[in-house]
């Protein structure tokens, strides 16, 4: 494969803070070797994190800054920060994922992750990703924050496994595990389920998880192809093996 340079363009500090135009902002990314922008849009904006991404003013218009772009052939990707959407967990108590105890996510800095097995939730992402592809046509969708919640971002060499707390044991998650794999969880509280999850049943556990997170990936896909075949998709991972915190990559996250 040939290099690729690219770029995540998510704050509007080019306008914001330098005055650039459009095309300015283009002919400088082109300048500097770039090949791909991920840019964030106006119909599904990012939530805030330790970045400012505070939209221009009135007169900013998304897709004068794509078509500069497409100008000077820089491949474009629409980013979605798929289970980081704070405004959703207010509107939706209920996808605030649950840990093994029972206790409920609590807000980690700027982070607040979903719990990512809601159908309705998935619905709702798959029709902002299609208003988004059928408006800007990209070349492909960066879909971010694909993931079992956890600030992996955090977790330092000296952070031991039995630390990392992993969700989501929610009554919808655990429904759905008996349902799609055939296991069967004890009656009683988060804990009770949780601890045949985490030791009886952690292969299954762990599979189904990962099967969850692929089929998300999976139908966001298909709603972006619904509208533009063939578009590309880039999704967001987790630079650790399996040997780094005991697995936790794919157990956890």
């Amino acid at each position: 494969m040939n290099r690729i340079v690219a770029v995540k363009s998510y704050g509007y500090e080019w306008t914001n803070t330098y005055g650039l135009t459009a095309d300015a902002a283009a002919r400088t990314l082109a300048r500097q070797g770039v090949d791909w922008v991920l840019v964030q849009n106006l119909i599904d904006p990012l939530p805030g994190s330790a970045v400012d991404q505070s939209p221009p003013g009135p007169g900013y218009d998304d897709r004068r800054f794509r078509d500069a772009l497409r100008a000077h052939d820089i491949r474009i990707f629409e980013a979605t920060a798929v289970f980081f959407q704070p405004a959703a967990l207010r509107e939706q108590p209920d996808l605030r994922p649950i840990d093994a105890t029972g206790a409920p996510f609590e807000q980690f800095g700027w982070y607040i992750g979903l719990c990512p097995s809601s159908l309705e939730y998935l619905a709702q992402r798959a029709a902002i990703c299609e208003g988004v592809v059928s408006s800007f046509e990209p070349d492909g969708v960066f879909l971010s924050f694909i993931r079992f919640p956890g600030f992996w971002e955090m977790w330092m060499p000296e952070t031991q496994r039995a630390t990392i707390r992993e969700y989501c044991f929610c009554a919808r998650c655990t429904t759905r595990f008996e349902a799609e794999t055939g296991n069967r969880l004890p009656a009683g509280p988060v804990p009770v389920r949780a601890a045949v999850l985490q030791h009886e049943l952690r292969d299954a556990w762990t599979a189904w998880k990962c099967d969850l997170i692929a089929g998300t990936v999976a139908s966001l896909r298909a709603a972006a192809e619904r509208v533009r075949p063939g578009i590309e998709v880039m999704v967001n991972c987790v630079a650790l093996g399996r040997g780094d915190y005991e697995n936790a990559a794919m157990e956890v996250l």
